[in-house]
């Protein structure tokens, strides 16, 4: 509950105490484990994860913080392993783990994209295309999934190249069509190239795999807008807005959704009453 309300501080200590008695709990490992990393004690984040990791390299909540945990502490050979090893968990998965799913795309966000914004804590990026350092090359082209889905990311959204992201994209998603965030991130792709229709049908088939995500749902009602589907797009907004408490953190809400959508569902509020006045 403590790390659901984000008070790490006293999540910790209670986690430190319970793992004072069972030394040998690997979720209670995995807990403590990512309060240091979100307290900035990535030292101690990173080594309890990689202790972890020896146990269980399937665990993808323990891949998940392992990657992150070796990316804050400047291991880049550890985060990509890390990194590999999820993508393998959901390469292989077929029965459609959308948490796997999820945190495959936060892993490989992190690798890929320099955000300035402390909200995000997405400075750790360690590729970057063709100037990335060779031996970390090698060693994302050692799992060809994640070395597609790292690049569809990073042509996406660091270098805002669309069209160089595509064929990776479509890489990716030919390896695992079941990846709602990989359909979610051929819809961005396609509306980045005003091919709206192709981002509609891309956007519900990640609506489709992934019910009820917010940051999808938005995607596809901005979609619908620009398709002049207002009352489609109308409605999804509500659907979305009611997913969110008024003064929601944006801590809680990285995509911004809540924002956006507001904005959206105020032009679209002013569109279906002017219609109504006719």
């Amino acid at each position: 509950m403590l790390l659901n309300m984000k008070q790490y501080e006293r999540a910790a200590e209670f986690l430190e105490d319970a793992l004072e008695r069972a030394p040998d709990d690997i979720e209670i490992k995995q807990k403590l484990s990512n309060c240091y990393i979100e307290l900035d004690d990535t030292e101690r984040g990173y080594r309890l994860a990689k202790e972890i990791f020896e146990d269980d390299q399937e665990d993808v909540t323990i891949l998940r913080t392992y990657c992150i945990g070796a990316l804050k502490n400047g291991e880049s050979e550890e985060a990509i392993k890390a990194a590999s090893a999820l993508a393998d968990v959901v390469l292989n998965d077929n029965d459609g783990d959308i948490e796997g799913d999820l945190l495959l795309f936060n892993c490989v966000t992190y690798l890929t994209v320099s955000d300035s914004a402390s909200w995000t804590d997405f400075q750790y990026r360690i590729y970057d295309g063709e100037d990335t350092d060779e031996d970390l090359m090698r060693l994302f082209k050692k799992n060809d999934f994640l070395y597609n889905y790292v690049n569809a990311v990073y042509y996406q959204r660091n270098k805002q190249d669309s069209e160089a992201a595509l064929p990776f994209v479509e890489k990716a998603l030919s390896m695992q069509e079941g990846s709602g965030r990989l359909w979610y991130l051929k819809g961005a792709v396609y509306l980045d190239l005003e091919r709206f229709k192709d981002a509609k049908a891309a956007y519900m088939k990640a609506d489709e795999i992934t019910p009820n995500d917010p940051s999808i749902m938005f995607a596809l009602a901005n979609t619908l807008d620009a398709l002049e589907e207002y009352e489609q797009a109308y409605s999804l907004c509500k659907q979305i807005l009611a997913q969110f408490p008024n003064g929601v953190d944006h801590g809680d809400d990285h995509y911004g959704v809540s924002y956006h959508v507001n904005s959206l569902y105020s032009k679209l509020d002013r569109y279906m009453k002017e219609e109504g006045n006719k």
